[in-house]
């Protein structure tokens, strides 16, 4: 059962009272106050649709709002997850978003002859909320769309309530799977239509409530636009792992610096002057931008704020992988809202979608966007602050917020409050039925310290590397068996091991569970995530061939033996945006896990997965941006990513450069770029793409390595042309030859700025691939270009230019061979002699191959071929005496020899495809090396 249905209770009082109940947690249920009567002595008693009964205690109560929230026995609810909470914040006309309440009406029981004399059952109700109805109330009218019940049962024993709605009081009410409100009452003068639901935000408004519910769930409540859960990212439901305890999204630390950075950011969301205003925040990873949000969501509240009587802002993350690109709904928002998008340098398609509807509000009700960006970002600053003067309205503040450093009160300070924080929230998660009893000690918030002894000597350090430290430490008191673990983050992943057993055992026998393939999965998952069950299981299927790579290949691994570690992935790291898995996080631990198992593969595993056509497309963009952003901390990790990348570069070279370009700084990227170009110089002899499509991949190289010098580059635009990006005419290169695809004189450069949409959007969207196997289709890759003639764009010069050397080339191969006979007939008794005829054929086809590969070559050998290769020819023309006694023939053979090796070398190059036909006339080579310096 799911859905509302499978959070109904039925709550009977001892005073006599009757209702439903909604449960928000195993064990934990919120109703109405006038059900629970916390006034009135008496008995509470619980009963689930299963009927399953146990008595209940008040934990909260509030008879102005009429809620309260009792505790019982935590098989009631067993089945359900922690809610999540949710408000509604537009007011669309056309698409109301439909909302469901599933409560215990007496009309719908029926009399028995037992002990009770009525036997209640469930009524799901279907309806909507106009959110303009009912303000002043600050209520919910809940207008029904079911059938309404005329009147109660004859022989109700409570037939005197003149409600057949009676017993719905208390009942939860959702939309887009959060819970908005809890019913209260039929209101007068409206028939049975209409019910009065109060809503959540007035509950969340309560300091007392957020506290109680924290304290029993082991997270703590966070209101959410219910009716944009399309486009924002779910909150995290609790679980004792190092990934849940660490995330920012879980507020399990307070924030313990930034107090600045809130200074600014609070009365600019306050400030109506413009409804929609954006702002930037950089910062480098771990500094604590993402929970900055949750903060300052939490400092707008109006029981931090001191007004009860505000409208309560809400927010969230914009989730990359919608689950609707709609954003029309954002026109119709009418409550203060904070939306934030975590690496807006990579999402900039999206952005400006998002922007352009709120452009378009016809309120003033304050619109607040957070981009969320890493140290140099400069670029998709500029790009955006463009995008929105061109007439859109959005105002940016003056200056983007830079974070250099989270902390206010110092390493130690930051260090013991995460202690605390840590203590006691696994305390509160193990309390409600999370983890297992395995641990020897109780966690406790003064831990001996082992990872964080000189936290109050080192330097300044992100908060990110406290709170591991802090968490390690907590959890090696807890579970002596860590102490083995020297690096805090090798604590962290021991313990998330074990959380992954617990998971995987559930599904399968314990002695079937394999540790290091379980490693595998997790590392693969991060890196390829999945947005459909498809996409799913071919991460999984391609982490099990790396897993056991090397080994003899034998049947597929079949359905049993991978479901298990497929589901123990989808619950172990759930998207919160309703694609098939999230990740593991922070990246700190997610890289460290990668490192791991590429070492632990003898440096295979980053391959296998970057090469394995399982994966499509988006799933490489993935891996490649996980492991580009990782690269900073574990450089093998880089170098891994690059060498797969020259393997298969028509695929994933273009990926990797639009990816280095706006996910690193400048320098850090002119630094990775120029490692590329040296692994693909040293992978050019087992380069198994063309001549051309070598060059061309350097030639790529080097034009984002010119473009990086320019403020005004994007990368997106500079790379989505389909006959392969210009090198940028602001700079001067070091080439000696102009490339044959630089743009022609007259021609204007392709755009860098503006308002036009990239080609290729700068997130992944993930579609649906269906089949687990299927090849995914490459993208359009200059590398096509290279390979393939397109007969449309033969140039009239070049088939001239080809037949003319053609037959110059025959000619001399006929003449060469003359000269080799007559130099073996001049010295019959010589049987060395006999040589020169194969040797000087096969020299001269060896040099016409290899030129134009010299940059490939030795450097001894490119030198030493060109020479040798003369010297042979013209030792076999001047064998006959005739040539070799007289200068004049000589110096003739000699020219004959230089003018039929270089078209013999053209011809040879030109019809094996090292010099494709185009518009432009034959390409010429480069110089070597120095053509590809920077």
């Amino acid at each position: 059962m799911t859905g509302p249905n499978a959070r109904v209770v039925e709550i009977h009082h001892g005073a006599g009272a009757y209702g439903t109940g909604c449960a928000i947690a195993p064990g934990l249920i919120l109703t109405a106050a006038h059900v629970a009567k916390p006034d009135q002595d008496g008995d509470i008693e619980v009963r689930d649709l299963a009927g399953v009964a146990s008595t209940a205690s008040i934990l909260w109560s509030d008879p102005q709002l009429d809620a309260a929230l009792l505790r019982t026995d935590p098989k009631i609810g067993a089945e359900t997850s922690v809610v999540r909470w949710g408000h509604l914040v537009c007011d669309d006309r056309d698409r109301r978003a439909p909302c469901t309440m599933a409560g215990m009406p007496q009309a719908m029981g029926r009399f028995t002859e037992g002990p009770s004399g009525l036997a209640h059952d469930v009524k799901t109700v279907d309806g909507h909320i106009k959110t303009g109805t009912a303000t002043r109330q600050r209520m919910y009218a809940f207008e029904i769309d079911d059938a309404i019940p005329e009147a109660t049962i004859a022989d109700d024993p409570f037939r005197e309530s003149p409600q057949p709605w009676s017993g719905m009081s208390g009942a939860g009410v959702f939309c887009g799977g959060a819970l908005i409100g809890v019913t209260l009452l039929v209101p007068a003068s409206w028939g049975e239509g209409i019910l009065s639901v109060l809503p959540v935000e007035q509950l969340l408004a309560r300091s007392d409530f957020v506290g109680t519910v924290a304290h029993h769930t082991g997270v703590a409540p966070f209101l959410q636009p219910a009716d944009l859960a399309h486009l924002l990212k779910e909150p995290l439901p609790p679980a004792l792992s190092s990934s849940f305890l660490l995330h920012p999204r879980s507020r399990v630390v307070p924030l313990s610096g930034m107090r600045r950075v809130l200074d600014i950011l609070s009365p600019w969301c306050e400030n109506t002057t413009h409804p929609t205003a954006v702002a930037l925040i950089t910062g480098r990873g771990g500094t604590g931008k993402n929970r900055l949000v949750p903060e300052l969501l939490d400092t707008l509240a109006p029981w931090h704020a001191g007004s009860v009587g505000r409208r309560h802002w809400s927010g969230g993350f914009i989730t990359e992988n919608p689950l609707s690109l709609d954003t029309g709904a954002l026109r119709t928002v009418d409550h203060p809202l904070v939306i934030a998008v975590d690496h807006a340098e990579s999402r900039l398609q999206q952005i400006r979608e998002v922007l352009d509807a709120l452009t378009e509000r016809d309120t003033r009700v304050p619109m607040r966007v957070l981009l969320i960006a890493r140290d140099g970002s400069d670029t998709c600053w500029a790009e955006l602050r463009r995008h929105c003067r061109d007439g859109r309205g959005v105002p940016f503040t003056s200056v983007p917020i830079k974070i250099t450093d989270a902390l206010e009160t110092g390493n130690e300070h930051a260090y013991v409050d995460a202690k605390i924080a840590f203590a006691r929230r696994i305390q509160e998660l193990r309390q409600a039925g999370h983890g297992d009893d395995t641990w020897k000690n109780a966690p406790i918030a003064d831990a001996p310290r082992t990872h964080g002894t000189n936290v109050e000597h080192s330097a300044p350090t992100p908060v990110v590397h406290l709170h591991i430290a802090a968490l390690a430490d907590v959890l090696t008191h807890a579970n002596p068996q860590y102490a083995a673990e020297h690096n805090p983050l090798n604590v962290l992943l021991a313990h998330e091991e074990d959380y992954w057993r617990r998971l995987v055992t559930a599904h399968m026998s314990a002695e079937r569970y394999d540790h290091a393939l379980m490693r595998t999965m997790v590392a693969t998952q991060y890196l390829a995530g999945a947005t459909t069950l498809a996409r799913g299981r071919a991460a999984v299927g391609v982490a099990y061939a790396a897993h056991h790579h090397g080994y003899p290949r034998t049947a597929p691994p079949t359905a049993e033996v991978l479901a298990p570690y497929d589901k123990s992935l989808a619950k172990a790291y759930p998207s919160g945006d309703g694609t098939h898995w999230g990740t593991l996080g922070p990246d700190l631990l997610a890289a460290r896990l990668v490192d791991e198992v590429e070492q632990a593969s003898d440096h295979t595993f980053i391959t296998h997965v970057l090469l394995d056509e399982a994966l499509d497309e988006n799933q490489h963009r993935h891996a490649i941006l996980n492991l580009v952003r990782a690269s900073a901390v574990h450089p093998a990790l880089a170098d891994a990513t690059r060498r797969a990348a020259t393997r298969k570069p028509r695929a994933l070279l273009r990926p990797t450069l639009e990816i280095v370009c706006t996910t690193l700084d400048r320098p850090g990227a002119r630094r990775w770029l120029r490692a590329l170009r040296a692994t693909l110089h040293e992978s050019s002899h087992t380069f198994s793409a063309t001549h051309g499509s070598h060059q061309q991949a350097l030639r790529e190289i080097q034009s984002c390595l010119e473009g990086l010098k320019s403020t005004s580059f994007d990368p997106r635009e500079f790379l989505s042309s389909k006959a392969g990006p210009d090198i940028p005419k602001t700079h001067k290169t070091t080439t000696t030859t102009k490339p044959a695809d630089t743009a022609r004189p007259g021609t204007r450069p392709p755009p860098t700025g503006g308002t036009t949409a990239p080609r290729q959007p700068a997130e992944p969207t993930f579609p649906a691939t269906p089949g687990v196997n299927a090849t995914p289709a490459e993208p359009p890759s200059v590398m096509h270009t290279e390979a393939k003639h397109d007969t449309n764009t033969i140039h009239p010069g070049s088939t001239f230019v080809r037949a003319v050397t053609s037959l110059l080339a025959t000619t001399y191969t006929i003449i060469l061979g003359w000269a080799v006979t007559g130099a073996i007939r001049a010295t019959e008794d010589d049987a060395l002699a006999w040589t020169l005829g194969p040797t000087a054929l096969a020299l001269n086809i060896l040099f016409a191959l290899l030129h134009g590969h010299f940059s490939a070559l030795p450097r001894a050998l490119g030198w030493s071929l060109p020479p040798t290769v003369l010297a042979v020819d013209i030792a076999c023309g001047l064998g006959p005496p005739a040539l070799r006694d007289n200068v004049a023939p000589a110096l003739t053979w000699i020219a004959i020899v230089g003018v039929g090796l270089l078209s013999l070398t053209y011809a040879v190059r030109a019809w094996t495809g090292q010099i494709p036909w185009s518009t432009n006339g034959p390409r010429t080579r480069g110089d070597g090396p120095a053509s590809a310096a920077e």
